[in-house]
């Protein structure tokens, strides 16, 4: 009965810190994303995210360093945060190993 006991709360121990494991990677991932959109493809422009997409690992037939890729999307104003809406923008990132962005790729729903 003990041993049960103990399997159980092993089992219950290992799946709790790999959900805080993908929850801190996400939120990882969701600030990265924010600094990139800022500073490298939109700057001077205020950002807005509407959804975020989840935290997937990135599968290929060849080698690479792109370890996980990212849907979201987001609004983008001129100005102040109360100024017209500019654009709307759906990107995929890609992520290393290491949650650095290596590029960014414009996709569009139809």
């Amino acid at each position: 009965m003990r041993s049960q006991l103990f399997f159980f709360l092993l089992v219950l121990a290992s799946v709790a810190s790999q959900a805080q494991i993908n929850r801190s990677a996400q939120e990882l991932a969701r600030d990265k994303i924010g600094q990139y959109v800022t500073g490298k493809l939109f700057a001077g422009k205020k950002y807005k995210p509407i959804s975020f997409g989840t935290l997937r690992k990135y599968v290929s037939n060849r080698k690479t360093e792109i370890a996980w890729s990212y849907r979201h999307e987001f609004i983008l104003h001129d100005g102040d945060e109360g100024s017209k809406e500019v654009a709307r923008h759906s990107f995929v990132f890609y992520l290393d190993r290491r949650m650095n962005i290596r590029f960014a790729e414009d996709y569009r729903r139809y």
